[in-house]
């Protein structure tokens, strides 16, 4: 674009002709199809949720057999969601056999929810779960997957979201904490008696 109206600049320095307008956004409305044409091919593509998932699962079976993935073994008893805000993906506080209590919120969750297309259910929920395991990178230390090994908790309750203020303000736990100076009722209590404050 910066080359057209360079050029054309050069050209009619003084007095343009009446129909350069109209040939400059014609130009400009090619550039932007040919630029389409040429940068949204295939190998920029995303692919479907089955092909990302797919892509996923090679992926961490190449980290399997490399020997990178280190798991940490969890003991759940009961579990209860709080509802998103937005789009920040889910939140779960999962009671642990030692009374703790792990915090987990992120999108990655999506991936373990039950799915419904057209009213049917395409997949069935798979955490949270008696027990599992959160699966880290050896190397790099970030949560690569959620290997889920026992049967699986529906929530018990779906708290209402944390408020914008909450989440500017970081007032609630960061992903994957583990609460120890409240307990699993305690917080579910607060959590679900600000819905009838509200």
């Amino acid at each position: 674009m910066f080359l057209i109206v360079g050029v054309l600049g050069a050209l009619f320095q003084r007095d343009p002709p009446r129909g350069l307008g109209p040939v400059v956004a014609i130009a400009c409305l090619g550039m932007i199809v040919l630029s389409l044409v040429l940068f949204a091919g295939r190998w920029s593509r995303s692919g479907t949720e089955e092909e990302q998932q797919a892509k996923r699962a090679a992926d961490r079976l190449q980290l399997e057999r490399t020997g990178l993935l280190v798991p940490e073994p969890y003991k759940a008893t009961r579990a209860f969601q709080v509802a998103e805000l937005e789009d920040e993906g889910s939140h779960y506080f999962i009671e642990l056999e030692d009374g703790s209590v792990l915090f987990l919120s992120g999108q990655y969750l999506y991936e373990y929810e039950p799915r419904t297309r057209r009213g049917k259910l395409e997949r069935p929920r798979t955490f949270p779960c008696t027990q599992f395991a959160l699966r880290r990178h050896r190397n790099m230390g970030h949560l690569v997957d959620i290997e889920c090994s026992g049967p699986v908790l529906e929530p018990e309750a779906i708290a209402p979201s944390f408020s914008l203020q909450d989440s500017e303000n970081y007032r609630y736990p960061g992903d994957q904490s583990i609460i120890r100076n409240k307990s699993y009722d305690e917080i579910k209590s607060e959590r679900l008696s600000i819905k009838k404050s509200k």
